[in-house]
């Protein structure tokens, strides 16, 4: 059945949609991808493909009715990260902590799993491997601001309030001393979350200029910074299985 077919179905008969082959199949899969490496404890391929199917007709099929969109992405992948969604919140609940959120999600819990101390040796490995897959993902996608990687890197970490060290500064301001220096790394390489956006531009926008030669303002910065991060944040969020927010981007950038 084809996916113009497929929609009319599930908007004619969510029962039927369901039932069809291809999303059982989709379905099947994804159970299969978690029961065969042991991770949500409890659970065999066909109970997870059971509870998958009752959490969609239960709770989620008028949601995926309403929102989903032909014109964005095809109604098999899109099944596909609701069950694979599905799933990462049954491994969730056995552990009692957030894990990837999604855009179906209607809860507010954090993307990326804060804590580590896991039920399970099988959850942690699906847990790891799928944070792991996600930084790889993402450092391969830095590559394309392989032109200005010391300014992108020290915006980055300003942008996600990592602590500095006097290397990020020494990597993008090449060839001044460290006396020149200290002013910025003084300010950075200890907790700065109280300060606003606003502050930290206001900060490190005159070493920016002096390394650069430029005139830039603050604002035009940080629209410059902003410009790159959406950028990142939109290839990232062309996963089939997770939709990063603003928030959920940093927690992944300062696992680099």
């Amino acid at each position: 059945m084809n996916n113009k077919n497929l929609h009319k179905l599930l908007l004619k008969n969510p029962q039927k949609f369901i039932a069809s082959n291809e999303i059982q199949e989709i379905i099947r899969k994804t159970a299969y991808k978690f029961t065969s490496r042991g991770g949500i404890y409890g659970f065999s391929k066909d109970d997870l493909t059971q509870e998958i199917l009752y959490v969609i007709l239960e709770k989620k099929i008028g949601y995926i009715a309403q929102n989903y969109n032909p014109d964005i992405t095809s109604i098999q992948g899109y099944m596909s990260r609701v069950a694979f969604n599905i799933c990462l919140e049954l491994l969730r609940k056995q552990q009692n902590k957030p894990v990837f959120k999604n855009s179906l999600d209607t809860d507010t819990e954090n993307l990326l799993i804060n804590e580590r101390n896991d039920t399970t040796p099988e959850s942690s490995f699906i847990e790891n491997e799928i944070i792991e897959r996600e930084v790889e993902r993402l450092k391969s996608y830095l590559k394309m601001f392989a032109k200005y990687q010391h300014k992108f890197t020290l915006l980055l970490k300003l942008y996600c309030r990592i602590i500095l060290t006097k290397q990020d500064f020494k990597n993008f301001a090449v060839g001044f001393s460290s006396k020149e220096l200290d002013l910025y790394y003084q300010q950075f390489n200890k907790e700065y979350t109280e300060y606003s956006d606003k502050e930290i531009y206001k900060i490190i926008t005159p070493l920016l200029n002096k390394v650069e030669t430029k005139k830039n303002s603050p604002d035009s910065i940080r629209k410059w910074l902003d410009s790159k991060v959406s950028a990142l944040k939109e290839v990232m969020n062309q996963s089939p299985h997770y939709q990063y927010d603003t928030e959920a981007f940093k927690n992944l950038i300062r696992l680099l």
